[in-house]
């Protein structure tokens, strides 16, 4: 598999990751959606998830665009929601994950707009986590706690840095609430912007509570080197970060 950068051209990719393989539509809406197309970061986040040990973990995926990173999961027999907005969904991620449904694991699409506060969440909804247009009468609780929440390149605009920090602060809390653990986070990003991303984990942690640690270069570089063999060169500057909730014993 190439980079991300070097595909943004083609209508259908054919994603090798290890000995797992995908066929994915993109769409390049010229900067309409960032995420109706592949990006490096979401590359990067599967080669070092097909590293560690997740087998049976439920995850919910925040900004899932082609549906890569959810696809992996799925391959590591992990339960998960992917999320995104209603035009991701409908472009390329319903289809992506259609046709590649061959997995030990089940991936659910749920559509879920940052910008909906999470008094407002559907739970119980068979298509729908928050929208502007589906409001409950009653604020609903997470019956079912995940994991772990992942998410690959949706740090890019200032505006949204907050609704997609109290959007995570709100599943870990929720999740935490109903288990034992709080789920752990990973943010894996592209640090184009040093002031937006520094802006961003600085929120995450003064306003949202969460402990930021970063994942070692140097065990990514392992994970990128096994799984889609690329020179550091080829993913220079993207970097996963972990959150884990100040309340949490790990």
């Amino acid at each position: 598999m190439q980079p991300a950068s070097d595909t943004k051209h083609h209508k259908l990719i054919h994603c090798t990751l290890g000995k797992y393989s995908f066929n994915l539509i993109q769409r390049d809406e010229h900067g309409v959606s960032n995420g109706t197309t592949l990006w490096l970061g979401g590359q990067i986040l599967c080669a070092y998830l097909l590293s560690v040990k997740l087998g049976g973990a439920r995850v919910i995926e925040f900004g899932s665009g082609t549906g890569l990173t959810a696809l992996c999961l799925a391959q590591l027999g992990c339960t998960v929601v992917a999320t995104d907005l209603p035009w991701v969904i409908d472009k390329c991620l319903a289809q992506n994950i259609a046709s590649n449904s061959h997995a030990p694991g089940t991936v659910l699409v749920r559509q879920l707009d940052w910008t909906v506060p999470p008094t407002r969440w559907l739970w119980d909804h068979p298509t729908i986590i928050a929208s502007p247009e589906h409001i409950p009468e009653t604020e609903q609780r997470l019956a079912t706690p995940f994991s772990l929440i992942v998410s690959a390149d949706t740090i890019y605009s200032a505006d949204l840095i907050s609704p997609l920090l109290r959007s995570i602060h709100a599943v870990v809390h929720a999740a935490g609430s109903s288990s034992s653990r709080f789920p752990t986070v990973l943010i894996c990003l592209e640090r184009r912007d040093p002031l937006l991303v520094d802006q961003a984990l600085k929120e995450a942690t003064d306003a949202w509570g969460l402990t930021v640690t970063r994942v070692p270069a140097t065990k990514i570089a392992k994970a990128v080197e096994k799984t889609l063999k690329w020179d550091r060169s080829e993913w220079e500057g993207v970097e996963i970060y972990k959150l884990v909730t100040r309340l949490n014993k790990q």
